[in-house]
């Protein structure tokens, strides 16, 4: 998407022209920029092809090695991650080339996109003892509470719905306050809506594993290893301390094409 305040250029290339300037010269703008923003878009759609291959490949070499160690459980993660770089799964949001800014600027730095969400964006797989209003997923954002699942298992969940596409730069977790509950390791899935959520995948393309906490009040903060770009955001703890219990903070920017 590009982002074209023509008024505003015009503006200060040639003082005294309204701000509305008149459509044959918008349009003729606009016909000289058209082509360089194609090639763009052209080049770019190779460039993440081209890396999507290189991923299969890397994909290819890892699962061999893991059906002959004899590690199954490996080797069906890394033929599920196979199929869906085949599919190109993986690439389908980054198709969307990045904004070419006319006037150099940009989302900004990466600022907190939680406090502003209403409660209904924050789900959760289950809520302790079902009291949503004290320990529901909403309270994750809450320095002095904290969302706890009812069980400890590998399928609870939470999950926040930023209602508009997000770059996520960075994800903070911490464990409930004044009580020795925390997440020491969790995975993240994402996705354009809950159907299409992905497991977000580590540089060998089976699913990352992200460290957690060590106590209940200590900032744990993961920076990604390139701007996530997603609408749905579900982590999911794989291991805790005494209860699956946790505060969440995540760290990023509107995507291009929503700003």
């Amino acid at each position: 998407m590009v982002r074209l305040q023509v008024g505003f250029l015009l503006g200060l290339l040639l003082p005294g022209w309204a701000a509305d300037p008149p459509s044959g010269l918008v349009e003729e703008q606009l016909s000289q920029i058209r082509p360089a923003l194609e090639r763009h878009k052209a080049d770019y759609a190779k460039k993440v092809k081209a890396e999507n291959d290189k991923l299969c490949k890397a994909l290819e070499t890892a699962l061999t090695k893991q059906v002959r160690a004899g590690d199954l459980d490996s080797a069906n993660a890394l033929k599920a991650a196979l199929e869906q770089a085949r599919a190109g799964e993986f690439i389908e949001e980054l198709l969307n080339p990045p904004a070419i800014d006319l006037l150099g600027e940009s989302g900004g730095p990466p600022r907190p996109l939680l406090a502003d969400l209403p409660e209904a964006s924050f789900t959760s797989s289950s809520v302790w003892t079902g009291n949503i209003l004290a320990h529901g997923p909403a309270r994750a954002r809450v320095a002095t509470s904290s969302w706890i699942a009812q069980t400890n298992d590998a399928n609870q969940w939470i999950q926040v719905d930023f209602g508009r596409e997000v770059q996520i730069s960075a994800i903070a977790i911490r464990g409930r306050p004044g009580i020795g509950q925390w997440v020491t390791a969790y995975r993240l899935l994402a996705g354009r809506d809950e159907r299409s959520l992905r497991p977000v995948p580590a540089a060998g393309g089976a699913p990352a594993v992200f460290d957690g906490s060590k106590d209940s009040e200590t900032e744990v903060t993961t920076l990604l290893p390139r701007p996530l770009r997603t609408r749905f955001l579900r982590l999911v703890p794989i291991s805790w301390n005494g209860h699956i219990s946790m505060r969440l903070d995540v760290q990023g920017t509107m995507a291009p094409s929503a700003r």
